[in-house]
């Protein structure tokens, strides 16, 4: 650890118990209490959402104080960086930790430079989105497609090819930033020239055209050069922090700058300049700003003033400062003084900088205020805004990526969670295609994948962990009817479990409700797979008959002989009990149409017999109601009452406007058919709100 070693110690009490847990100190800012090892020691976790107070990992690349209205690339200020260097020379510092010497910057820039074209054949990858895609997802696909086109350069345990990365990505993101500007605006792509400089080469590809001559003004290219600097990196924030986590799994570099691009497209994070730019449009006029200020300056209102202030920064912003110079400088160049927007703008600022209010809370205008006015009087439209703070991003996400990669103590991501989840009511087993709790742990090996896997509308309790023996207290031997089954090719399977039947002689039909679990072929052989209607020898504890476990040790082989012990269950329990409802028995099409593979309700037979069984939940099916407008029969069938082809008038499960639907149903008799096709009628039905032709009558609701 480079931090430096402390003796002093923090310690935590909990109950009588205290821990002692370790405090590191940085070169700078505050110290850090070490609590790595405190869940091992108490079995707690901490709590802090949003990572406001906790540090992450340990880094040498970017310092922030807020308070002081610091900012530091690798220990050098801000200030001088913009004002005595480029940013190539910032990119430089990032990546290595020191300013280069003339001969380090010059064949630095070269390396850029020449690297600046991209693939051919991404021309035609960007052929592939809309016109009117916005820049940022075009900017989250063909970054992350790079790898695709560079897989030479993947391995990030070859320091060489993270370099090489590091340079591609470097170079090659303005290149695909402005061609995702170019694409958007219907006019061809604009090579890079390797005479310009980045910034310059930057807006000659974003504003040129093929039929002339375009002219980089200095003071543009200057404005935009000291953007990049100011936007390079700004220590563990949202997206580098995105950046470090996919890093952590060991993801490839193109994939991991993708997944940053994407955390910044957030309004809360890269959009910032953009919502200040809607205030002031919002705003519309300067002789509308006393009001616009009485309405921040009310308590009762909601009205907010963005682009003042900052969550990191309580005092001035030091970006700020030197953006605001820039942009004054760049309404000046670009004549834009007269612009309403940026009048607005200007008297906003003025009257931040002189207002107690402002002053005592320490609102200032931020980068992001100063930065969206200046980007656009230089021409960008709004959605471009993150784009140019993704192509200045860039190099402090690889930095710190690379930093990442080297660290010996790099583990990977993984925070905790505080879990609320209430358990549910117990339910009575007559309701069983309403709820589903959750079975206990059904194997002790190590190595299964017997997870539950939990159908019905209200989810199960929680369980132990993966592996660990499910404890039964007051166990007793029974018996649990496999309703339906679903199996997937020689990997897993799901079956739902019914359970009426008596437990040691207790009937337990009122304490459990129809339960799902899954079961795979490592754990079960699979001449034991079961199949509907038979039953499976159950060791259940009778305090609480939702842990249990399957003896698949005790379950037959031969499928002659499972399906005989069922029957024999079944006619005992009918002959013991004569009043005691049957194992449920549930006509269904799919019995007699074997031979037909195709979908039945927009569902295949197995996720037909899975949805009446309880499990319609884990096929995106809910529960609403239909009124049947026609009904004509379907021929053949060898169903008693005949399969019909049932035309509804559905109601939208979350309020909206119904559709019409056919569903298709057989039935057991006449009787029931007439009652069911009747027009005008009321059918319960489970529809897939997102897949209007998967519908099913649930038979289950049938009073």
């Amino acid at each position: 650890m480079d931090a430096k070693a402390s003796n002093k110690t923090a310690t935590l009490t909990v109950g009588n118990k205290n821990y002692d847990l370790p405090i590191h100190s940085g070169s700078v800012g505050p110290d850090v209490i070490d609590i790595g090892k405190l869940y091992g020691q108490s079995g707690l976790f901490t709590y802090d959402p949003g990572f406001t107070s906790t540090a992450s990992c340990q880094s040498k690349i970017t310092y922030i104080d807020g308070d002081a209205g610091v900012l530091e690339y690798r220990g050098y200020p801000i200030e001088q960086l913009a004002e005595n260097g480029d940013f190539l020379e910032t990119c430089y510092l990032l990546l290595y930790g020191n300013l280069p010497t003339a001969a380090q910057k010059k064949d630095f820039d070269d390396r850029v430079i020449h690297h600046t074209m991209v693939h051919e054949q991404m021309a035609r990858f960007f052929q592939g989105f809309r016109r009117d895609a916005h820049p940022m997802a075009v900017m989250v696909a063909s970054v992350g497609a790079l790898a695709a086109f560079y897989h030479d350069s993947t391995d990030i345990n070859d320091p060489k090819q993270r370099m090489i990365a590091s340079m591609r990505m470097i170079a090659k993101i303005p290149t695909l930033a402005a061609m995702a500007y170019k694409y958007t605006i219907g006019q061809p792509f604009v090579y890079p020239k390797n005479s310009l400089k980045f910034a310059e080469n930057f807006l000659h590809m974003c504003f040129a055209v093929p039929c002339e001559e375009y002219k980089i003004n200095p003071v543009l290219a200057d404005a935009l050069d000291k953007i990049f600097i100011l936007h390079a990196d700004h220590e563990q924030n949202a997206s580098t922090s995105t950046v470090r986590i996919a890093g952590s799994s060991g993801a490839n570099p193109f994939a991991c700058i993708a997944a940053g691009i994407a955390c910044l497209w957030g309004p809360a994070h890269g959009g910032a300049n953009e919502a200040a730019l809607a205030m002031l449009a919002e705003i519309g006029s300067v002789d509308k700003i006393p009001e616009f200020i009485a309405k921040v300056k009310d308590k009762n209102s909601e009205v907010r003033l963005m682009g003042f202030g900052h969550r990191v920064y309580k005092n001035y912003d030091p970006r700020a400062k030197i953006m605001q110079k820039m942009c004054h400088a760049v309404l000046k160049e670009t004549g834009h003084g007269d612009d309403p927007m940026l009048k607005v703008a200007m008297e906003l600022e003025k009257i931040a900088l002189s207002d107690q209010y402002f002053i005592d809370r320490k609102l200032y205008p931020n980068v992001d205020f100063y930065s969206g006015i200046t980007l656009k009087a230089m021409g960008f439209p709004v959605s471009m805004f993150t784009v140019l703070f993704a192509v200045a991003r860039t190099v402090g996400w690889i930095s710190q990526w690379s930093e990442m990669i080297e660290d010996p103590q790099q583990k990977i991501g993984r925070p905790r969670q505080l879990y609320t989840r209430r358990h549910p009511p117990r339910l009575r087993g007559d309701q069983g295609s309403q709820v589903s709790l959750q079975p206990a742990r059904l194997s002790k090996r190590r190595h299964l994948t017997m997870a539950p896997f939990l159908f019905g509308r209200i989810p199960g309790t929680a369980s132990k962990a993966q592996g660990e023996p499910m404890r039964i207290t007051n166990p007793v031997e029974g018996w649990l009817q496999v309703a339906a089954c679903s199996p997937f090719p020689d990997a897993a399977g799901e079956m739902v479990l019914y359970p009426r039947c008596d437990i040691d002689g207790v009937v337990t039909a009122e304490r459990i409700a129809a339960t799902a679990v899954r079961y795979s072929a490592y754990d079960v052989p699979k001449p034991k797979w079961p199949r509907p209607g038979t039953v499976l020898p159950v060791t259940l504890d009778l305090a609480d008959p939702t842990r249990f476990r399957i003896e698949w040790d005790l379950v037959p082989t031969e499928r002659d002989a499972s399906e005989r012990l069922a029957e024999h269950l079944r006619g005992e329990q009918q002959a013991d009990t004569p009043s005691r409802r049957p194992f449920p028995g549930i006509w269904r099409e799919v019995e007699h149409s074997a031979s037909s593979p195709g979908l039945v309700n927009g569902l295949t037979p197995q996720q037909m017999e899975i949805a009446l069984a309880g499990g319609a939940g884990a096929l995106g099916l809910v529960p609403t109601t239909a009124k049947v407008l026609t009904a004509h029969e379907v021929q053949p069938s060898s169903a008693p009452g005949g399969t019909w082809d049932i035309t509804v008038s559905v109601s939208d499960p979350s309020g909206g406007p119904g559709w019409e639907a056919v569903t298709r149903m057989s039935f057991s008799s006449s009787s029931r058919r007439e009652s069911r096709t009747a027009v005008g009628g009321e059918l319960p039905v489970l529809v897939d709100p997102d897949n209007r032709n998967r519908i099913i009558v649930d038979v289950a609701r049938f009073s």
